[in-house]
């Protein structure tokens, strides 16, 4: 049996138990000892290490009796301390309707708003600085809008399509809190009835249909008079593309005893210019036989079109709006020239229409940390548009991944003009946020 006077030390010692610590039961700075003889009473006044409080149940000890079969570790069970308060994130999605003239100027027609509310109670651990939400609902959406009509225009989209909210993807940097859905009205093109020399003989415009991003069906009008149709034309045509202008060519009207076949091929380029190519086999009437007429050419010649750099054949169009089959293609199936042609004194007259369309273009965003060697691309944010189309970048800290920030933010570049090719990536440059550095002090009294 161990004397009376036998001295033991005791050690007091602060237990990490917050369910929210990633290292559970840590010891919370060094344990503190104190003597005393067995069976002595010890008086204790503890205070609780800073930013921190008892576990829940646990009432601190006021005193303690020194024993023999123990290792008088006193254990005593903290938690972080908290701020609780119940929190509302409301989310935002703006539907920006803009009209673009045929110069290609946008104004803004009008904006619609939806909004989406999420709730939570959002806990700060006031030991690591760490922030939680408990979210009443994780998820909701924003319903479809139905592209309103805009007489004499089309849209870029029938809709805005229904999309549902994440709040933890927008917590997580992986969608915005504030959407953008930005929806441009164009100018309808027109019918056009031209002579052999693309002369504009008239013209009349398209109309609205119920669908916003589509032109009507339009009747074909009778020749300007004192013409005839180069082709067999429809009772009516459907425009294939809203923003792009229908051609019909017609010859003069006049009795011969020559008879010309001919291909009118109309090159159109997306800003509407144009560029014609006239081509004909003439063949006479040698008692009442008809024969190629002396000197002239005995097919239609293979036609290249003129296609700028970026951009490409996006179709090939009879009039009545039917695809032309006689057509030449590259390895990779794109168009690449009409094809030559041997026609005969019965074969049709054909009217040609090449629609020449700028090529879609894939680039990206990169956010860079500067503080890395390497210059790592921690986020990379795609970009899609059409040569020579400008398009408009908003990037702002809710872009950024959590733990950095923008750098020089007031000199991030706000549009991207796509060129014909080597379309480089926007380089965006970010730096880690320093944590500040806690102190921690424990006092025994």
């Amino acid at each position: 049996m161990a004397k009376l006077s036998e001295i033991k030390t005791a050690y007091i010692k602060f237990v990490d138990t917050d369910k929210l610590n990633s290292q559970l039961n840590k010891q919370v700075g060094d344990s503190i000892s104190f003597q005393g003889r067995i069976g002595e009473t010890f008086s204790l006044k503890i205070t609780i290490p800073k930013k921190y409080e008892l576990a829940n149940g646990y009432r601190l000890p006021d005193k303690y009796t020194f024993l023999d079969n123990q290792k008088n570790i006193l254990v005593i069970p903290l938690v972080h301390k908290k701020e609780i308060e119940e929190i509302s994130l409301i989310g935002k999605r703006t539907i920006n309707y803009k009209i673009a003239n045929r110069e290609g100027m946008i104004h803004n027609l009008n904006d619609g708003q939806q909004k989406s509310e999420f709730k939570a109670m959002k806990t700060t651990d006031l030991l690591t600085g760490k922030i939680y939400y408990d979210w009443q609902k994780g998820q909701d959406n924003y319903k479809s809008v139905t592209t309103p009509i805009e007489k004499g225009y089309y849209a870029s989209q029938v809709q805005a399509d229904n999309k549902k909210v994440s709040i933890e993807k927008i917590i997580a940097n992986q969608q915005k809190i504030d959407e953008h859905v930005s929806i441009i009205y164009r100018p309808l093109a027109h019918l056009v009835q031209q002579d052999l020399n693309g002369n504009v003989l008239a013209k009349f415009s398209y109309v609205n249909t119920l669908d916003s991003t589509k032109a009507a069906e339009i009747l074909v009008p009778s020749a300007p008079e004192g013409y005839k149709s180069i082709s067999e034309l429809p009772h009516s045509i459907t425009p294939s593309d809203p923003g792009v202008d229908t051609i019909l060519t017609y010859h003069l009207n006049k009795k011969s005893q020559f008879h010309k076949v001919m291909r009118m091929v109309t090159e159109v380029q997306i800003n509407g210019s144009k560029k014609i190519h006239f081509q004909e086999v003439e063949f006479e009437d040698v008692n009442g036989i008809w024969k190629l007429a002396p000197g002239t050419k005995r097919k239609w010649n293979i036609v290249t079109p003129d296609v700028p750099q970026g951009y490409s054949i996006s179709s090939v169009k009879k009039a009545d709006g039917q695809d032309y089959e006689k057509i030449i293609k590259k390895a990779d199936g794109s168009i690449f020239a009409i094809d030559a042609v041997k026609p005969s004194f019965n074969t049709k007259n054909e009217d040609v229409i090449v629609y020449i369309k700028p090529n879609l273009h894939n680039t990206s965003i990169e956010l860079i940390d500067i503080d890395s060697h390497d210059k790592r691309v921690i986020k990379s944010i795609p970009l899609k548009g059409r040569t020579d189309e400008t398009i408009e970048i908003n990037i702002s800290q809710k872009d950024v991944p959590e733990g950095y920030k923008l750098v020089n933010e007031n000199q991030i570049p706000t549009q991207y003009h796509f060129k014909a090719k080597y379309n480089s990536a926007v380089t965006i440059s970010v730096k880690r946020i320093k944590p500040k550095k806690q102190s921690l002090k424990i006092k025994l009294y």
